[in-house]
């Protein structure tokens, strides 16, 4: 699926010291206004107390991990590697018939289909008919607002009952679970994550790049990791 968005270099030492790959819930994600601009269109009715209960309860079940295919491109590195000091986690796609990857659709905010959906959902209401588009619902996710498509960006979910552990984001506060899938391919195991590690790419403004490398795929190798380093970017100056 290409690149994640670059990390910060710590929490890249700490995946690669678990050997394990963490999914955030949906429940926290980074932008509301990503997903949050379909909500009068899924439903032309109010949730309900209850309802609303339920949104977090189901969020909690879906985890997400983002990729991009902008590897070299300097807006990714300033806006998710540190200032373009931090890392690029490189995946291959093993399978692409046993993942739920989806490539994100933008769509602009007054686009004819949103616009034919309101309109549809303002009829329903006027007749009294409360109606909610689940298709709608269940792919929101993968839609984003054209503002972002320069983010190139696909996405990874997955439907998991079982947490692994919370953390609260530092973004927004939020208490969020995460599960963890590993990264080593010992034995047939569900508890895989669905793509390879194959290699690391080190932000162009990251101190010590040759030094760092080496220490990463050392350190990587004796967690049964194997990869190589991707530094054939060349960047203009930052």
């Amino acid at each position: 699926p290409g690149p994640r968005p670059p990390l910060r270099q710590s929490a890249r030492v700490c995946r690669l010291l678990s050997g394990k790959m963490r999914m955030n819930s949906i429940v926290s994600m980074n932008y509301k206004t990503e997903i949050g601009f379909l909500e009068e269109y899924i439903r032309n009715y109010k949730e309900d107390f209850d309802e609303e209960c339920d949104k977090y309860l189901f969020a909690d079940k879906e985890f997400i991990t983002s990729f991009t295919t902008r590897i070299d491109d300097l807006d990714m590195w300033r806006l998710y590697g540190d200032n373009a000091r931090g890392v690029c986690m490189v995946f291959e796609r093993i399978n692409k018939d046993s993942d739920e990857l989806f490539n994100i659709s933008y769509i602009a905010e007054k686009s004819d289909v949103l616009e034919k959906i309101a309109k549809l959902q303002d009829a329903l209401k006027n007749n009294s008919i409360r109606f909610r588009m689940n298709l709608l619902k269940k792919y929101q996710h993968f839609l984003k607002l054209s503002d972002y498509s320069s983010e190139s960006e696909c996405r990874l979910m997955v439907n998991s009952k079982k947490t692994d552990g919370w953390f609260i984001n530092r973004d927004n506060g939020i208490l969020t679970p995460y599960i963890e899938k590993k990264l080593v391919r010992e034995v047939e195991e569900d508890n895989i994550y669905p793509f390879r590690l194959s290699g690391i790419i080190l932000g162009p403004a990251s101190r010590e790049q040759t030094a760092n490398m080496m220490q990463i795929l050392y350190m990587a190798a004796r967690r049964g990791l194997k990869m190589e380093p991707v530094m054939e970017f060349e960047y203009r100056l930052l």
